[in-house]
């Protein structure tokens, strides 16, 4: 069976070599969000409900791509599997904000890859007729149907990101052979992305999709 939580290390750095301040506060993005002006405790909850995480101290760090940075870093826990999510850095010395989709997605013991070919738009903006086309292939041995739900992008900590699905855009995919197309149906217009399960719990997300 799979984990169905993981961790990821988010590190804050300069991009151009240089060396950044502590003080660096981290927290995955939800869009509108309160911003930490202020703080200096470790963590700070604010009055919208999102949590802001104190990266440590700046050290020597090696980031997933094998380079070696003077970087703050983070570890989130709680995360979905397979999913990619986007991180907010608030640097309080400056009061400046960045954003920016992780480089990966969570760690996963799935090998499911999702291939999107195309999307159908609404017929009208507040219709949630529009379809997803994908191909899937390299599920888990055993699996006989892959289930699917449907997310608004950007995803959000569970369980926040398991409140955040359309109900109408929830199934499953019949899958044999070595690939399989299928057509996700029922999408309203909007930021999505997509989580499929195996027939072993474990969890792969696809690239966003943009749906007219």
């Amino acid at each position: 069976m799979c984990r169905y939580h993981w961790e990821v290390a988010i590190s804050v750095y300069d991009k151009n070599g240089g060396t950044i301040q502590d003080g660096q506060y981290i927290a995955v993005y939800h869009e509108g969000m309160q911003i930490p002006y202020g703080t200096t405790s470790s963590q700070r909850t604010m009055p919208d409900g999102y949590t802001w995480h104190r990266g440590g101290t700046v050290v020597t760090t090696t980031l997933s791509d094998g380079s070696v940075v003077q970087a703050s870093t983070h570890t989130f826990t709680g995360l979905a599997p397979g999913v990619t999510y986007t991180f907010i850095v608030f640097d309080s010395n400056t009061n400046c904000t960045f954003t920016k989709e992780a480089n990966i997605h969570v760690p996963t013991q799935s090998n499911l890859q999702i291939t999107i070919n195309g999307t159908a738009s609404t017929t009208c903006a507040d219709a949630n007729d529009g379809k997803v086309f994908v191909n899937l292939k390299n599920w888990s041995t055993g699996t006989t149907n892959l289930s699917y739900r449907v997310y608004r992008y950007i995803p959000s900590l569970i369980p926040g990101l398991f409140r955040s699905y359309h109900r109408t855009c929830a199934g499953t995919v019949p899958v044999s052979g070595t690939e399989v197309d299928a057509t996700i149906t029922n999408v309203p217009a909007g930021r999505y992305f997509i989580l499929f399960t195996d027939g072993n719990g474990c969890t792969m997300g696809s690239k966003r999709i943009y749906n007219r």
